[in-house]
């Protein structure tokens, strides 16, 4: 009985003495307590895991996206007709009145390539996000560039008030351009007054247009825009107008590239 109890004590000894990290280097550092942690060699148990990434940058907001988009895993049907005119001009109509002001939002938009001549891109809303085969988005009063928070693209916007489409000759400064920012750093949806998604076309208001809140009828502002396309090409534009006979999201826009 008592040679049983000696090889007892012995083989717990040796067990306990397992935890010194000298005897075992393998040792994670969760097998320590606070004694033994504080003579371990913690390069060995804590590995360098480098530099921590840089999180200065806006989070992903993914939920807040699709609440703000509203994006839709249909290709809009909504026409597009371009024609050439005088001077190497040319006029641009965009059928965006799908679903009209009740059901809009169960509509996709309407994708429009500039440097493909100002034809429709066959995307819908969730293909179109990493697309680069779109330059501007139309859904009834909401113009999406295909940068910042509404693509992957090079897409951003200048805005020159009281300028016509003559009047502009050369590109402005890369500071004169923004890109859509409808997300903030908390991921809150920033809107316009009519509680639109705000996008760089509309500037500081989030309006491109003027709204008349008695007859529920908007007016195209007195400016023009340059936009930088998906690529980083430059093309000039105006909306001239927004509707066709009273029917609104109609738009005409005249342009040409930079």
């Amino acid at each position: 009985m008592r040679a049983s109890l000696v090889a007892l004590v012995l083989v717990l000894a040796i067990g306990c003495g397992s935890n010194d990290p000298k005897a075992n280097p393998e040792a994670s550092v969760w097998d320590l307590g606070g004694a033994d942690l504080a003579k371990a060699d913690t390069k060995k148990l804590l590995p360098d895991l480098g530099a921590l990434p840089d999180l200065g940058q806006k989070a992903p907001c993914e939920s807040e996206w699709q609440d703000a988009v509203r994006p839709q895993s249909k290709v809009s049907t909504g026409q597009v007709a371009t024609t050439e005119q005088a001077g190497g001009e040319k006029v641009t109509t965009v059928d965006a009145t799908a679903g009209g002001m009740s059901a809009a939002l169960s509509n996709p938009y309407v994708y429009v390539s500039f440097e493909q001549g100002g034809v429709r891109a066959e995307l819908d809303d969730f293909a179109a996000r990493s697309s680069k085969g779109w330059d501007l988005a139309f859904r009834r009063a909401v113009i999406r560039v295909n940068g910042g928070d509404s693509g992957t693209g090079q897409g951003a916007v200048a805005i020159l008030p009281g300028k016509t489409l003559a009047d502009v000759t050369a590109v402005p400064p890369a500071s004169n351009f923004a890109t859509d920012d409808f997300l903030d750093d908390k991921c809150k949806i920033k809107v316009n007054p009519i509680n639109d998604i705000s996008t760089a076309i509309g500037g500081a208001t989030g309006m491109w247009y003027s709204y008349d809140t008695g007859t529920m009828k908007l007016t195209p502002n007195a400016e023009a825009y340059v936009i930088r396309t998906a690529s980083g090409k430059h093309l000039k534009l105006v909306v001239e107008g927004y509707y066709k006979g009273t029917a609104g999201a109609n738009y005409t826009l005249r342009w040409s590239m930079l």
